[in-house]
């Protein structure tokens, strides 16, 4: 009998997590979700700027087209869908305004994307040079048309 009792214990302690077991547990989730979220909200923020891009590439389409029927820039605007972008991520604007020969067009993050502090403006001119601020002039040196 006694061996009985004996087994019946250990039976009984063999089922579930102790209480420290638990928490060791728990504290590599958070530790785990405390090094991955950060790269996490980095890498969507790096992907809603492709909605940014693709908005300068079919509005410098639109510009184009433009040109090629009225022969200069500076009659040409962007309307309706063109201002802002497939997925509201950007605001898209002719700055400063066209002339003859040449525009610029440049993206600028709102809503949940203003907080992309690598890339606050994203832009691109007649000749097609790619840019982004914060940055040197002329140059797209943070990588926001990756």
């Amino acid at each position: 009998m006694n061996m009985k009792l004996a087994q019946s214990r250990r039976s009984t302690n063999a089922n579930g997590f102790s209480l420290v077991e638990l928490l060791v547990v728990i504290a590599i989730v958070g530790i785990l979700i405390a090094v991955g979220y950060p790269s996490y909200s980095d890498f969507i923020k790096k992907s809603r700027r492709a909605d940014g891009t693709l908005a300068l590439m079919e509005a410098t389409q639109a510009m184009e087209r433009c040109k090629s029927t009225r022969f200069t820039y500076a009659s040409c605007t962007l309307n309706g869908s063109l201002q802002t972008s497939p997925e509201n991520y950007y605001t898209i604007a002719l700055s400063p305004a066209p002339t003859a020969s040449a525009y610029t067009i440049v993206a600028t993050p709102q809503g949940i994307q203003a907080n992309d502090d690598e890339c606050k403006t994203i832009s691109i001119n007649h000749l097609g040079k790619r840019t982004s601020t914060p940055g040197a002039a002329d140059d797209d040196e943070n990588g926001c048309w990756n």
